[in-house]
This record gives C-alpha cells, structure tokens and sequence, in this order.
C-alpha cells in the first residue's frame, strides 16, 4: 500500500484563505495545527508531517542565520535585516545613549499570499 501517495495540485490561495479562517475562528494556528493541516492534504501522518514541518524551519533558520535569503515563490521571502549603529534616548532620562548595530529576521509577503490576505 502506497502511504504517501502523490497529493493533487492545490489551489494555494485557497489553502492559505482556509488557514487564515481557520486563525479567526479559534486564534492563531500553531505549528502542531500547520501539520496537522500538512498531514491531511498529502495524507501523510502526523508524525511524518510535523518532522517534514521541523525540517523545514530548521533550513529557513540556518540559511537566514549564515547569512543567507529563502525565497519560496509565490509565499515569501526569509531575509536578514542588518540595523546600522545609530543614536538614541534614554526616555527616563533623556540622555544620549549609543545602539549597537544589530541583525534581525525579516520577512517579505509574495504573490499569492499578499493577494490572498488582501482577499483578491
């Protein structure tokens, strides 16, 4: 028996629109919900749909902290924002402060994703 049987091509926009419905209903969607989500449209388990889900955040947050940029078309792009070293307040006392530079994570809605929070 195949258990991993080849999933039929997905209207993405919808799946998104499901999932943000979804988020309104009951609050935000976890990751456990993302791969319980994952595990039903492939028809995969659980299990392997969580592991695939853990892979693949672990890649994002290791090519981003070396440095680097993921883009996955149509959804986003996972880039590192570089904060240059600037002046400052202290509020409580107005003194002048020194901010270091910093990185962030930073990312950027594409395509399909944008149209389908704007509801397009």
């Amino acid at each position: 028996v195949n258990r991993h049987p080849v999933a039929p091509k997905r209207n993405t926009t919808g799946e998104l629109l499901r999932l943000a419905e979804l988020a309104t209903e009951r609050g935000p969607v976890n990751k456990q919900d993302l791969a319980a989500k994952v595990a039903s449209s492939t028809g995969a388990t659980q299990a392997e749909a969580q592991r695939t889900l853990d892979a693949t955040l672990d890649a994002i947050v290791s090519e981003v902290a070396g440095g680097g940029e993921v883009n996955l078309a149509g959804f986003g792009k996972f880039t590192v924002a570089h904060r240059k070293a600037r002046e400052g307040r202290n509020p409580a006392t107005g003194a002048t402060i020194q901010i270091a530079a910093s990185k962030a994570p930073k990312f950027s809605a594409l395509g399909a994703f944008k149209k389908a929070v704007k509801g397009s």
